[in-house]
């Protein structure tokens, strides 16, 4: 069966789930669950993802996105791929996590952003076992509710550096007539607490591939329609090589190669290039979605600390050192023009 299309392009929102595989528990302990949001910032500022909302359950999650860059299913492997690799090593298991591929759904902004948040924040009172729960009570369990960026929202807690709360607070700001976040968010949420919010019910039936009004629904299907004449019927294999990124054995042949080094060499050592161990250390990051301590590992460090260090250094410096990014651009097109 084909593999569905991803619609993907610089400035897309998305409402992002994805469940355990045969709906099993994807978290069993806080450990899980600090480290699911570990790798979930660290992916987050590699990939340069605003990350709007997110919550954890006992076997899916929810993140509300933007995609600046364009690059969904490179964020989600690198960071999905870590994240089973670090679940089956703790609790001896192996194969997949999670259940065939995340659902993504396109967003429309504005209103549907906002509604969007605070669905994903009530989804711990949604359960079979608040069903019954008065919304005083369900308010209580929702204010103590640790595994969502509802608490933060909310002034609970301070903000996390990683959520990016300006276009919530914005939105907010107009709909309930005050710049103060935390009081205009717990006076949305508790209005969704007390009546079902129809309007969103209707958009998330609307359509399979994205949240908004008709039109904008429409648009998206259409959008989707035109990618799939454009890649035929078949398997989408373009998409596929996105989402299973690169080998990290091929980008460093083709770092080795295009610095002039030997592929076998201790890069480490290598003190007079830094700028090919940065190269290598950027593309393994974004093209194969290797972590920070596994990069760590492969260059002989005993963790990732050095790397992350150096990671933010180079984000910080995007705009300097032309002559890495241009040898990155194109170490990158020459994987990219091989066939897998």
């Amino acid at each position: 069966m084909a593999r569905m299309l991803r619609c993907q392009f610089e400035g897309a929102i998305y409402h992002v789930m994805s469940r355990g595989v045969n709906r099993c528990r994807i978290f069993t302990c806080d450990a899980d669950r600090l480290t699911f949001l570990n790798k979930l910032r660290e992916s987050v500022e590699t990939h340069d993802i605003k990350l709007y909302a997110y919550v954890l359950m006992p076997n899916h999650y929810h993140l509300l996105l933007m995609t600046p860059l364009g690059n969904l299913s490179r964020f989600m492997h690198q960071f999905g791929t870590s994240y089973t690799a670090y679940f089956n090593v703790r609790h001896r298991r192996c194969g997949a996590l999670f259940g065939g591929r995340f659902k993504a759904l396109l967003v429309e902004g504005d209103a549907y952003l906002l509604k969007l948040v605070r669905y994903l924040h009530l989804n711990p009172v949604q359960t079979k076992a608040m069903k019954e729960a008065n919304p005083s009570e369900r308010l209580d369990v929702l204010e103590k509710y640790q595994w969502s960026s509802h608490r933060s929202y909310g002034g609970w807690e301070r903000r996390l550096e990683w959520i990016s709360y300006a276009p919530l607070q914005g939105l907010l700001s107009e709909r309930m007539g005050t710049k103060n976040l935390p009081a205009a968010y717990r006076r949305y949420v508790q209005t969704g607490l007390a009546r079902n919010d129809q309007d969103l019910e209707k958009a998330l039936k609307r359509s399979s591939k994205a949240v908004g009004s008709e039109a904008f629904c429409r648009d998206m299907e259409q959008q989707y329609q035109r990618l799939a004449d454009e890649y035929g019927r078949g398997p989408d294999v373009a998409m596929r090589r996105i989402e299973q990124g690169i080998h990290p054995d091929r980008i460093l042949r083709a770092a080795a190669q295009s610095y002039g080094l030997d592929a076998l060499s201790d890069w480490q050592k290598q003190k007079g290039n830094r700028e090919a161990r940065d190269a290598l250390i950027w593309l393994w990051t974004t093209e194969s979605g290797l972590m920070g301590r596994d990069i760590g590992r492969r260059l002989g460090h005993k963790d990732g600390a050095v790397v992350s260090r150096r990671l933010r250094l180079l984000r910080s410096q995007q705009g300097e050192n032309l002559g890495l990014w241009k040898n990155c651009r194109r170490i990158r097109q020459e994987l990219s023009n091989v066939k897998a």
